[in-house]
């Protein structure tokens, strides 16, 4: 490093001279990663692949950070995804509103925008965000190797140093699902693979507590 001198930490003698007053963690980022029971999940995921075939099918696809691939409407009302929906995201915000300390601050009802993907062989998503929300999440019901993985930027990295890193690649598995800030950059890598990567992608907007 031009300019910079090298110096080396190591412990003080004696009495140290430096006390720490306070440690104050600056817009950290949080990804929160749940998995559903095995059998309730199998059951759930034969219901979701089914229906977004059918879907597919009639051609209600949209373009978004997709390319290529098939990207559903919205699924708020399909019978399929009730568990998730119903049981397994308002789970899974009990612990984040924990870990942000939300209580105070929200009033636990949330809106929620839900809608599917099938990517081919040979698709992707695009780096993207989800302006709108507060909360973004991915549910996998497929993943075959080699199908891409999610990947998520850190905003504030300019360093190749490991906690610097300028993105965290997940390699997830069927029936688990991550959470993560909405303005938190993301994509999908290319599916090398010869089938199709299954997911349920969703956003919430949670609701101030009224005072």
């Amino acid at each position: 490093m031009e300019n910079q001198e090298v110096v080396t930490i190591s412990s003080t003698s004696g009495k140290n001279p430096v006390k720490v007053r306070h440690t104050d963690r600056l817009w950290p980022h949080f990804l929160w990663h749940f998995t559903v029971d095995t059998d309730k999940a199998l059951k759930m995921n034969e219901n979701i692949e089914e229906r977004l075939y059918q879907l597919e099918k009639k051609g209600n696809g949209q373009t978004s950070s997709n390319d290529g691939g098939f990207h559903s409407g919205s699924l708020r009302e399909e019978e399929c995804l009730k568990p998730l929906l119903e049981d397994y995201i308002p789970i899974g915000l009990k612990t984040i509103f924990n870990d942000l300390e939300l209580d105070n601050h929200c009033s636990g009802d949330f809106n929620v925008g839900i809608w599917g993907n099938i990517n081919y062989p040979n698709c992707q998503n695009k780096p993207h965000l989800h302006p709108g929300s507060h909360l973004s999440g991915t549910y996998y019901v497929s993943h075959p190797a080699d199908s891409g993985n999610l990947r998520l930027y850190n905003p504030h990295s300019y360093h190749d140093l490991e906690p610097f890193q300028k993105h965290l690649e997940i390699y997830p598995s069927p029936g688990e699902f991550y959470v993560w800030r909405s303005d938190l950059m993301h994509d999908v890598g290319v599916n090398w693979s010869e089938e199709d990567r299954i997911s349920i992608a969703f956003n919430l907007y949670l609701h101030p507590k009224r005072q």
